[in-house]
């Protein structure tokens, strides 16, 4: 396939992506696409300008366009003069110097170099390219006669002058299925292929494509006698594709430099909280700071000092990055406070825990930064408490196995700051909208949508549902925790009424 032939099919900009499976880029790509490698390579030097370089103003160049390597200005400017029939005149004698500086000088000289540089007129096509505002990409597909599919991603035509409105970046992905099927194909690995993004100066909203291999299983292999529905030959059958078929997903980026990010206000939030805990905890233990062990295991006196100077830092840290919480009133504040506090230090500790003590059966459970239990030795831990004995360590060794469970699944799944984040703000704005507080909706959307980019870019499209659901399975397991632990204070309380409660005075 020559430059031409693919400027034909590709009338926009040409990705080309790589192996998937840790070989050479070129086993992953058919072989007339690596003949359009072999012409990027070998394209020879016009007018002394570099080979990468734009052949019409010298400006680096953003792949074939129309027949030659040419930038996106002077592409969007060849295919709009083309489609809207424009004619220039030039003021001088038709030798204008185009360099990128000055391209825009005298467009009658560029129009007229364009078209010595070799770029063809009707490879423009125009229910493809048209000109002004579109409400939204288009994905195309087309099967040619031979079987292979063409999946392109069309996008907005682009300015010289890059001003107006957001556009996508044209991207356009070629790779064939032997049979004519469309689909999205891996040998195992759920990393990116191939990661573009564009954005204009006035845009707010920037557009990622992410293209993911992903596991397809052929249809024959499925119990059905229908050969019409076979997405490969009876011969073919068994077999695992040997190139994979790359798709295109437009998802927003969750970047971490951005203020404006929920996601990234909310993990900087904990991570305060985290930094806040150790500084309490080194208040409360100054002989402990040149410590061999940073961890030591405490009496449930202890952990409720701990925890009531915590009570603090969590209301600091949902005033501060839990936005719009600051919003409320104080009434409001302290009411969902109480609720929230509990689950999310259940979900804090049992996040420790899988960092410090991952071990399956390890007996030991992280409550603060620096302070443990072990709940083969409760009798240490309750030792400041006058109660029954028997019974108050059946009901934490139930609770204590309840959350071992949930920590070793957090321990299995790997789960990241950025996703305990997440959660902790779904507890809250979950709790939120139970006492009827108006637009709980519209925030938790927010977080969705940014947890559900970044995971796609972390774990590839095949993974993020089943996480994403594993991770709200996770809310389920704090709420079942914080109710025993609840019914064992009460109970506490009732036989004890000395029992130290956390919220006790506070």
């Amino acid at each position: 396939m020559n430059a031409k032939a693919s400027s034909a099919l590709l009338p926009t900009q040409s990705v080309v992506v790589g192996s998937t499976t840790g070989n050479d880029c070129s086993a992953a790509i058919p072989g007339d696409m690596n003949s359009v490698l072999a012409n990027l390579s070998d394209a020879d030097d016009d007018g002394g300008r570099d080979c990468r370089a734009c052949r019409v103003c010298g400006q680096l160049s953003h792949g074939y366009h129309f027949g030659i390597l040419a930038c996106r200005a002077c592409a969007a400017f060849f295919r709009r003069t083309v489609v809207e029939k424009k004619t220039y005149r030039c003021r001088h004698s038709g030798q204008c110097q185009i360099r990128k500086e000055m391209r825009n000088m005298c467009r009658s000289c560029r129009f007229d170099l364009c078209i010595e540089l070799g770029m063809n007129k009707d490879d423009v096509q125009m229910y493809r390219d048209p000109i002004g505002k579109r409400s939204a990409s288009k994905i195309e597909s087309s099967v040619e006669e031979n079987g292979k599919a063409d999946v392109s991603l069309a996008a907005d035509a682009e300015s010289d002058t890059n001003y107006g409105s957001p556009r996508l970046s044209s991207s356009v992905v070629e790779q064939h299925v032997d049979g004519g099927g469309i689909g999205i194909s891996s040998t195992g690995a759920a990393s990116l292929s191939s990661v573009t993004v564009s954005s204009s100066p006035s845009s707010s909203t920037r557009l990622l494509h992410v293209a993911l291999p992903q596991p397809i299983r052929p249809l024959q292999q499925q119990p059905s006698g229908d050969k019409q529905h076979q997405l490969f030959p009876a011969e073919a059958a068994g077999g695992t594709l040997e190139t994979p078929t790359i798709a295109l997903l437009p998802c927003a980026i969750p970047s971490g430099a951005d203020p404006s990010s929920v996601l990234q206000r909310l993990v900087d939030g904990y991570r305060n909280f985290q930094s806040s805990q150790k500084s309490l905890y080194t208040v409360m233990y100054p002989d402990n700071i040149f410590a061999a062990e940073t961890y030591r295991m405490v009496k449930h006196a202890e952990y409720v000092k701990m925890e009531r100077g915590c009570i603090s830092l969590q209301f600091s840290m949902l005033v501060d990055c839990f936005q719009p919480f600051d919003s409320l009133n104080q009434q409001l504040k302290v009411a969902a406070l109480r609720v929230f506090s509990n689950r999310f230090t259940h979900l804090d500790q049992c996040f420790r825990t899988a960092t410090i003590f991952p071990a399956n059966d390890d007996p030991r459970f992280v409550l603060h930064y620096g302070q443990y239990m072990n709940v083969e030795k409760l009798d240490e831990f309750f030792t400041d408490i006058d109660s029954n004995e028997e019974e108050l360590h059946k009901s934490c060794k139930k609770t204590f196995q309840r959350c071992r469970d949930v920590v070793n699944k957090m321990h299995d799944m790997a789960v990241r700051d950025v996703e305990v984040a997440a959660l902790a703000a779904i507890i809250l704005w979950n709790e939120l909208a139970y006492m009827n507080v108006e637009g709980t909706d519209r925030v938790r959307s927010a977080i969705f949508a940014e947890l559900h980019s970044n995971m796609i870019l972390t774990y590839g499209i095949a993974n993020t549902g089943i996480r994403l659901g594993s991770l709200m399975d996770l809310i389920h397991d704090m709420n079942v925790i914080e109710k025993e632990i609840r019914e064992s204070v009460i109970i506490g309380n009732f036989f004890n009424p000395n029992f130290a409660e956390v919220w006790d005075d506070v």
